[in-house]
């Protein structure tokens, strides 16, 4: 049986991958929203992606997610569930946003939780 640190930390590298897709859709986009609004590929990438973070949260070990309470790990699951379930009504502008303000910090949690581990 896998012990909940192993699964949290394979899920951790999984929502970093994530995050670093996010961010490739960003720079593709030049670090622009006009462009991000206007190619439904970039919009439709980013969003997948921020959807897959918000379902891996909720495999994340309680213990995990008290020890790190400075994420807000409810908002991530609940933008998860606004994704799937009301994305025909998604601003795409809170989607630019999650997308270059959020998930850089997200981003950095990850990478400070893996950095000493083999």
């Amino acid at each position: 049986m896998i012990k909940d640190s192993d699964r949290d930390i394979f899920i951790i590298r999984r929502i970093l991958t994530y995050c670093n897709e996010v961010d490739e859709v960003i720079r593709l986009c030049r670090n622009s929203f006009e462009t991000f609004d206007t190619v439904f590929l970039f919009r439709n990438s980013a969003s997948m992606s921020i959807q897959s973070i918000g379902e891996l949260v909720k495999h994340l070990s309680d213990e995990f997610k008290q020890a790190h309470s400075n994420i807000p790990w409810s908002q991530i699951r609940g933008m998860r569930h606004r994704f799937a379930h009301d994305y025909y009504e998604m601003n795409h502008e809170i989607i630019w946003s999650v997308a270059v303000d959020d998930i850089p910090e997200l981003r950095k949690f990850c990478e400070e939780i893996l950095k000493d581990l083999p």
